[in-house]
């Protein structure tokens, strides 16, 4: 106790968002020279995210149940978040400021429940659903090894 009368800790404060680093003025690392690399970031996992659904939806001819199943929602709202934050981003680079301070809040506000979604569905999928369905649901031979094939394509080693 006596250290934290010594040295009264302060209240961490540091930029959440590439608006608030925008604003806050501080120098930040670029990507290509422009770009800040937390925006280039959120901008790669938003494109990714488009991507992969749309490889999807070319390859397997529907898409289905996804969007409106967690795994989905939780795909959907990963790559929305970080399109929101690029898009918070590229509003205040262009001095519309409200505009980008609200799509900071916006992103940064599921940021969590982003987070936590695909955790979620990496978790259960990889480590409980996964392993009961190829060793007690599906009979060994050619349907085990389709059914490993299809887990390990594109899509679902993307969204899993």
């Amino acid at each position: 106790y006596s250290a934290i009368f010594w040295y009264r800790p302060q209240p961490l404060h540091f930029e959440a968002t590439v608006y608030e680093t925008v604003i806050s003025g501080k120098e930040v690392d670029y990507f290509l020279g422009r770009m800040p690399k937390t925006a280039a970031a959120d901008l790669s996992i938003f494109l990714w995210g488009i991507i992969v659904v749309a490889h999807a939806k070319m390859t397997l001819g529907s898409i289905g149940a996804f969007p409106i199943s967690f795994t989905g929602w939780s795909w959907l709202l990963l790559s929305s978040r970080a399109g929101i934050e690029f898009a918070a981003w590229a509003a205040t680079t262009h001095e519309f400021l409200a505009l980008g301070k609200l799509l900071a809040m916006i992103g940064s506000s599921i940021r969590l429940v982003a987070i936590t979604n695909a955790c979620v569905v990496c978790t259960i999928w990889n480590f409980i659903l996964f392993p009961i369905i190829y060793f007690f649901s599906i009979p060994a031979g050619e349907k085990r090894r389709s059914f490993l094939k299809f887990n390990f394509g594109f899509f679902m080693t993307n969204i899993h």
